[in-house]
């Protein structure tokens, strides 16, 4: 038995590792009656880790600094023009920039423009990356296979195979982009509306279930094989062979849906998928119900796991009905360390006021979460090497919290003036209570959080080398009295 335990190691340690002399298996370790199931395991042995190794390059991950975008609206026909493609377009490029998406945008493009913005978005890409396309515009499909219509395709199209020649085929978009093994694809298609080539019955409004990697059909109407959909997922914002509304705002119901549930964090594509559907169904009363297909393996975190943009968090913080217990969306995105108020036990305090005096308090509730800017991490860890999470602390009474710390996670940043969040369109600044040593080595500034009763006050501090910040929010007109301002006047 001894000697079966050694060699399974020395199996496992050769197939799922590198080579090593020292795990050499020999006929001496064991009789050769037993060689069929050594042989056995081997072989299984490979399958598993050869599927580890798969499964860890996709489950669960969000792909940070890894994200790239083709985004492409076409609505000025010259033939069945749309009115919300552009706006749809542009709004999710938007969106997926402040999820950290590096976002290439075409609105209104031609089949040259189209076949090119493809090409370069393909060739920039890196190997392990998640790559997402999405298009709003006419999609049609001719004899099962389906293609996005570029705005100089309408009057070039009379019979339906013109199609091939004249729209960029879904198949030829998914196999430029699946041929990476590493990484995923996602495609999402806002492309369901009526077919503008209603004088040729052969092509069908509506986009069909096919991807057409299988059949792919060149443009002399030939077919060819194609490569596989392993990691690829196909979003559509209606059923197989049902078309889908356009819009009569801004965006197409789709769209409207897509591009809010898109940036939550902490959410799965998948799920920001269901919501849409929920969304895009429930508006249309039935009439327009999204579908996707996925062969990825696990979750993909579009707007990352445990972070949070800036913006984002401080609405959350001052317009919960249980700021001890504060959520973004329906999703709790701060990972707390303590799952309820904790009873302060110590007479000092651990946080000063605005005049360097120890703040008093019951209870507190600690937490950590990524902070964001425009989808990017606002802080990182020591050689930039990965985000940093930055300190909350919920600091109140059994009545309800008086202020919320935010630390920088205990690292002191270098150089720069220290404004991080102090551009954000939430926060306008009181002038009035603004306190700066005479050698501006500290800081003290108060911000209104619009559209609430609370206000943001920061702490900037500078030594001979590096700065520390420290920001408060202020959730009482008597907790602002502590930091400078009573009522919004200086004190």
């Amino acid at each position: 038995m001894q000697a079966i335990v050694g060699l399974w190691h020395s199996l496992w340690t050769t197939i799922c590792s590198e080579p090593s002399s020292t795990h050499r298996v020999t006929a001496q370790q064991l009789g050769s009656s037993m060689w069929i199931v050594i042989w056995a395991a081997a072989l299984s042995l490979a399958f598993v880790c050869s599927t580890n190794a798969q499964g860890s390059r996709r489950a669960g991950d969000d792909f940070f600094g890894r994200k790239y975008a083709l985004v492409i609206g076409n609505g000025a026909y010259e033939r069945s023009p749309l009115n919300n493609p552009a706006n749809d377009a542009s709004d999710v490029a938007d969106a997926l920039k402040k999820i950290g998406f590096k976002v290439t945008l075409q609105v209104n493009a031609t089949l040259a423009a189209m076949r090119l913005a493809l090409a370069e978005f393909e060739s920039k890409l890196p190997n392990d990356a998640a790559a997402l396309v999405f298009y709003a515009g006419h999609g049609v499909q001719y004899q099962g296979l389906n293609y996005l219509i570029p705005i100089d395709a309408i009057n070039k199209v009379n019979v339906g195979l013109d199609l091939t020649k004249n729209a960029l085929a879904l198949a030829e978009v998914t196999q430029q982009l699946s041929s990476r093994r590493k990484g995923i694809t996602v495609i999402v298609l806002d492309a369901c509306r009526d077919s503008p080539f209603t004088n040729v019955q052969s092509i069908e409004g509506g986009l069909s279930r096919s991807t057409g990697l299988s059949d792919l059909r060149t443009t002399d109407g030939s077919t060819r094989k194609a490569g596989g959909l392993d990691g690829v997922m196909f979003a559509y914002s209606t059923a197989p062979n049902v078309t889908a509304a356009d819009g009569s705002g801004r965006n197409s119901p789709y769209a409207k849906h897509f591009k809010e549930f898109v940036r939550r964090p902490n959410v799965s594509l998948e799920t920001v998928l269901k919501l849409t559907r929920i969304e895009v169904t429930r508006e249309t009363n039935g009439q327009q119900t999204p579908w996707y297909e996925s062969s990825i393996d696990g979750d993909f975190f579009v707007a990352g796991r445990g972070r949070i943009e800036f913006d984002e968090l401080i609405n959350a913080l001052v317009k919960s009905e249980n700021v001890w217990h504060p959520q973004s969306n329906g999703q709790d995105v701060i990972t707390w360390k303590d799952a309820k108020p904790v009873l302060n036990r110590t007479d000092k305090s651990e946080f000063k006021d605005g005049f360097n005096k120890p703040i008093n308090y019951g209870f507190k509730k600690r937490g950590s979460v990524i902070i964001t800017r425009d989808g990017d991490p606002v802080h990182f860890g020591e050689n930039d090497a990965k985000p940093e999470p930055w300190d909350v602390t919920l600091i109140g009474s059994r009545a309800g919290v008086d202020l919320i710390s935010l630390r920088s996670g205990g690292r002191a940043f270098t150089g720069g003036d220290g404004d991080i969040f102090e551009s954000s369109a939430i926060l306008s600044e009181l002038d009035q209570c603004r306190r700066t040593t005479s050698r501006g080595a500290e800081e003290h500034r108060v911000f209104r959080i619009k559209e609430s009763n609370s206000w943001l006050y920061k702490y900037r501090f500078c030594g001979a080398s590096s700065c520390n910040v420290e920001h408060f929010v202020i959730l009482s007109d008597y907790g602002l009295g502590q930091f400078g301002c009573a009522d919004g006047t200086r004190r």
